[in-house]
């Protein structure tokens, strides 16, 4: 995700928790006033600050832990467990 903000920017993450999780201390904005990042904690936490830049997003792909099948949606992986994997039933 791209993150919007005055160029040069510099920003100090100061939670020990987010600085163990991520690895980083701080960062700086580029040139154009832009920040991309794929880390989930830093979306969530910048989300609430920064501006972000729209694009299209990707589509977060599923995979079964069972099999090989991959699908795009929740609901998809449900119908498959299921439907390919049910839970059998003890008497």
């Amino acid at each position: 995700m791209k993150f919007k903000a005055e160029p040069n920017l510099f920003v100090r993450i100061s939670s020990k928790y987010v600085q163990r999780v991520t690895g980083i201390k701080g960062f700086y904005f580029d040139d154009k006033g832009e920040y991309e990042t794929d880390n989930e904690t830093l979306i969530k936490l910048f989300s609430q600050s920064f501006d972000i830049d729209e694009q299209p997003k990707e589509k977060i792909k599923r995979h079964c832990k069972k099999c090989e099948f991959i699908c795009d949606t929740q609901g998809e992986l449900l119908k498959h467990y299921k439907t390919i994997h049910p839970k059998e039933i003890k008497k």
